[in-house]
């Protein structure tokens, strides 16, 4: 049997994959009323959608028959304002592959800070995203790149007023997600620069003898991972854990190591589906990797999480050692995601 694709052979460009946007009208525990969504095909196998209505981010993901991505019991829903105060992200949060934290604050509330802080994890995730451009692949004229262009605006009178252009790629054939985030700041103070992609992995890519290949240097532990007397126990699943039952959780902060081009990688690898993805990016952008660890009886979720800003994690201040983003001033963000 052959194991290329002749493109040739498809009248319609939609058969060998590419975008499609659409609504989901079922309740739960897929997608509550009316939320948008794009459907992403990259022929290679992986599939994923993008909420649309939660900045668009990217919910499940799969790749030939795995599923990839940790999802919660609150399913996929078009966010509403209260979700953004104090703890009620928590009950709000569908989960999935890539969550956006941020674009002014990440991590808890912090109680008599900003209006900003005053939610987990910013405000990106609770904004809908307006598309800008669909642009397909058609392989009968040779074009096997797809792009989903969008637009996240977090605005306020009198400020701050964060525009988010976010374009999402991909090649026909490849089974690889390229994000490009542009931030800019569309007041007329500075904002602090603090952003996060909580990159969250399930079941069945993420099993018992599930390995983690990032290197970098060790800046704190916290949670469970405190008692583990080798540093380095996190980089290998456990079966599900009973002090992980709840909120239990554990993470470590790393200052990642990157190649002469400034790039890092961080893999989770399944030996026994013979599976590896790999997440990608630019130190110069994001210095800073979380990893955190949900390992229970139900939730069982591991998250990779590359991010610039404060330090993440229960004990962080919400303090910001990086220089603000001035008026007018933008910042760009990459982050590529391959699986082999």
């Amino acid at each position: 049997m052959p194991t290329t694709i002749d493109y040739a052979l498809m009248e319609c460009p939609a058969q060998a994959g590419g975008i499609r946007t659409g609504t989901l009208d079922a309740p739960q525990p897929l997608g509550g009323q009316n939320t948008r969504v794009a459907f992403i095909d990259t022929g290679a196998g992986l599939r994923y959608t993008v909420a649309l209505d939660r900045g668009g981010d990217i919910y499940d993901a799969t790749y030939m028959d795995c599923p990839l991505a940790y999802l919660t019991q609150n399913g996929l829903k078009p966010a509403e304002r209260a979700d953004g105060v104090d703890m009620a992200w928590l009950a709000s949060w569908a989960g999935g592959l890539v969550t956006t934290c941020g674009p002014l604050h990440v991590g808890r509330p912090v109680e008599g800070g900003e209006p900003w802080q005053a939610g987990v994890h910013g405000r990106h995730h609770l904004t809908p995203a307006a598309i800008l451009a669909v642009d397909n692949a058609d392989p009968r004229t040779g074009k096997r790149d797809f792009t989903l262009k969008l637009r996240i605006d977090q605005t306020s009178m009198f400020g701050p007023c964060v525009e988010t252009k976010r374009s999402i790629s991909g090649t026909l054939g490849q089974p690889a997600i390229h994000i490009h985030d542009t931030l800019t700041n569309r007041g007329d103070t500075p904002i602090p620069e603090a952003l996060l992609y909580h990159c969250n992995l399930g079941h069945p890519l993420l099993t018992e003898g599930t390995q983690l290949d990032i290197e970098g240097d060790i800046q704190s532990r916290w949670g469970t991972l405190l008692h583990d007397q080798d540093p380095n126990a996190f980089k290998h699943i456990t079966a599900p854990r009973d002090d992980h039952a709840g909120a239990g959780e554990g993470g470590v902060v790393i200052q990642p190591e990157s190649d002469a081009q400034g790039l890092a990688q961080a893999s989770v690898i399944n030996p026994h589906r013979k599976l590896k993805l790999t997440f990608a990016y630019h130190t110069q952008q994001l210095p800073g990797l979380t990893v955190w660890q949900h390992v229970g009886p139900a939730g069982y979720v591991c998250g990779i999480e590359p991010f610039v800003g404060p330090t993440p994690g229960p004990d962080s201040d919400g303090s910001n050692p990086r220089p603000r983003i001035q008026p007018g001033e933008s910042r760009d963000y990459q982050l590529n995601i391959t699986l082999t």
